[in-house]
């Protein structure tokens, strides 16, 4: 009976200490949560002891809850990996419960992955979530889901997906108000910018403002006056664009919106870069700059050489120092040397003469040691200047790889847009990779209606000569189409020889610069592309088919040549699956394969890109990136790249 007694007072101790430890851990998380907004350190190490509690005895659910806390916590603090793995473990413990746990997770890894970059994967978990709260009829928790779905289409351009989002919204419009109700202007007015509904767009967009102004959403009223002005720029309504972007950026410098200033001074580049105002588009380039803080002083660096001259005078001038030491100190021993021979020559006198010679020593020794002294100080000096002069000369080169990283993102604003590259096509892949900081290859493209132009060109050199020779390749291209109203690839490039020859066309000298370019035009109403290239050719691959056709290139390039001809364009019929390769020289022309033991290896040559392509013709797009990375890594090696590489692939 006493047995009996324990045993059931043991079980009784065990399982109240069960029961108190899972609710010390739920009071954990619930102050955690309190603290998430002001006082994120606070609120994270609150998560981490309820998780140092947990132990065999904790549900699932429970273990499930604490992991999801940690993973907000290091999605905060972006610690991408270790959310990621919180978030798995998350849904490992939920997964097939259909509880709002499972759907909260779901939610969760759906913006690590947008935060990624991962949109369709980011897609996949939002629909997982939404199936759940459609089963528990959670219409509060449905729709807020909704709203972030309309985001996830628009930045894949799915315009279908946005509408179906919209619809669907339109149907748990009760079940938004307040503030979230801004959200839901806000997508439908964008919605109705992307097709081009523009006097309905504006109507939701000044709703959602007014919405903003009534609950003093400060970051939401300047996003909604962004929004109307890139509407506006959108329909080509500049003036009312550039009213609506002032007054937004006013409202940001009055309440120190960092984020939103961006957004703005991204869509007001925009909007010079439409009405090819580059004065004023690179002076909103440099606020956007001065933005985070960086001022670059690109002319310390004309200091340098200076510097440099001074750097060598006083290394001189310490060698000289060090040399008269040197001196001085064999001065002292030849007169130590002549007074003992004197000591020996005249024994008679050797007392007077000892005091005369010690008298004479002494004062050597002194003047020795003032010159010795002031000499060492002189070097002191100098190796003070040295190491000022170091530090200065660092600075100077500090400044300059600021100057090129600062004309890295100025090169970057004239590529176009990933997102807006990829509108038109069932899939792209883009692979740059830069030599250097900046570039000589670009990729290009315009939108003519149902035509659209892309291309991949090859400018003249590398790193900085090469990304100022493609700054006017671009323009010259730009020229041709906008201002010269020209759509056949042929008839392009003749022009931009034209107006690059113009640039190049000096008083005294000729430059030599220019490019080499694939460049297509799509009709994606009739089926249609027609091409033309120089030196660089176009790749076809059929559908269903693993065997690339090859279209050759006029043998010249775009820019001052001897005895120009005319570029030849070549049209053909495409079907749908049909895929396109553009590309530079910069892939095939890498030197590697580590096995060869010629001195520096041997290129990787054209007809071995060709077949790798023709080897991916199963897979996506998408997947071509990393395959391509992998394998030019590893075919470089140890060896230096040489050259900047560009290729672009289209699936039609």
């Amino acid at each position: 009976m006493r047995i009996l007694i324990g045993i059931l007072f043991f079980f009784s101790i065990s399982t109240g200490g069960y029961a108190n430890n899972e609710s010390h851990i739920r009071e954990l998380i619930k102050r955690s949560d309190k603290f998430y907004g002001t006082d994120p350190d606070s609120s994270y190490a609150l998560c981490r002891k309820a998780f140092s509690l947990l132990d065999d005895n904790s549900s699932n659910e429970l273990r499930a809850e604490v992991h999801l806390n940690l993973g907000m916590h290091q999605l905060l603090k972006a610690q991408l990996e270790q959310a990621a793995d919180s978030f798995d473990k998350a849904i490992t413990y939920l997964q097939g419960s259909n509880s709002s746990y499972e759907a909260w997770a779901y939610k969760l890894k759906a913006n690590l992955l947008d935060r990624l970059g991962d949109v369709k994967d980011a897609l996949d978990y939002q629909k997982k979530a939404l199936k759940i709260y459609r089963t528990k009829k959670d219409s509060v928790n449905y729709g807020s889901t909704l709203l972030n779905n309309f985001g996830f289409y628009r930045s894949l351009g799915d315009l279908d997906g946005e509408k179906t989002t919209i619809e669907e919204l339109q149907l748990y419009e009760n079940f938004i108000d307040g503030s979230t109700r801004y959200y839901y202007m806000q997508n439908k007015g964008l919605y109705h910018v992307d097709i081009e509904s523009y006097e309905k767009a504006e109507e939701l967009l000044l709703n959602a403002h007014g919405i903003a102004e009534e609950h003093n959403m400060l970051d939401s009223r300047a996003t909604a006056l962004m929004n109307l002005g890139a509407l506006h720029v959108k329909a080509t309504n500049y003036s009312t664009a550039q009213k609506y972007l002032e007054e937004s950026i006013a409202l940001c410098d009055e309440h120190d919106l960092k984020h939103e200033q961006v957004e703005n001074l991204e869509v007001l580049i925009e909007l010079y870069k439409a009405t090819n105002d580059m004065t004023n588009a690179f002076e909103a380039q440099t606020r956007l700059h001065e933005l985070k803080s960086i001022i670059y002083d690109i002319e310390k660096v004309a200091h340098i050489y200076s510097i440099e001259k001074q750097l060598e005078l006083a290394e001189y001038q310490t060698s000289l120092a060090e040399r008269d030491l040197k001196i001085s100190r064999k001065n002292e021993e030849l007169k130590a040397k002549e007074a003992q021979s004197i000591k020996d020559s005249y024994k008679r006198q050797r007392l007077i003469i000892a005091l005369v010679i010690v008298i004479v020593i002494g004062v050597i020794v002194l003047i020795g040691f003032f010159r010795v002294r002031k000499l060492k100080k002189l070097i002191e000096k100098q190796n003070e200047l040295v190491n000022l002069k170091n530090h200065q000369i660092q600075e100077a080169l500090d400044d300059l790889n600021h100057s090129l990283d600062y004309s890295k993102r100025l090169q970057n604003s004239l590529l176009p847009n990933v997102n807006d590259f990829a509108k038109g096509f069932k899939d792209v892949f883009i692979f740059y990779l830069p030599k250097q900081t900046v570039s000589g290859d670009f990729y290009w493209k315009i939108s003519l209606g149902d035509k659209t132009l892309v291309a991949v060109a090859d400018c003249t050199g590398h790193g900085v000569p090469g990304a100022l020779v493609s700054v006017v390749c671009i323009n010259a291209l730009n020229r041709a189409v906008r201002e010269f109203g020209i759509t056949e690839p042929g008839k392009i490039l003749d022009q931009a020889r034209i107006n690059i020859t113009e640039t190049f066309e000096l008083k005294n000298e000729l430059v030599s610069d220019g490019m080499d370019i694939s460049l297509c035009m799509i009709n994606h109403q009739n089926k249609t592309l027609q091409w033309s290239g120089a030196h660089n050719p176009l790749w076809i691959l059929p559908p269903n088919t693993s065997d690339i056709e090859v279209i050759k290139a006029t043998k010249q390039g775009v820019g001052i040549v001897k005895d120009p001809v005319s570029f030849e364009t070549h049209t053909r019929q495409f079907t749908d699956g049909t895929r396109l390769f553009m590309f530079s020289d910069g892939y095939a022309d890498q030197f590697g394969d580590a096995n060869n033991k010629r001195k520096g290896g041997k290129k990787f040559k054209s007809s071995s890109l060709r077949k790798l392509l023709e080897s991916l013709s199963t897979k996506s797009l998408t997947q071509h990136n990393q395959i391509l990375l992998q394998v030019f890594d590893d075919w470089k090696g140890d060896l230096e790249q040489i050259d900047d590489v560009c290729i672009v692939g289209l699936d039609l």
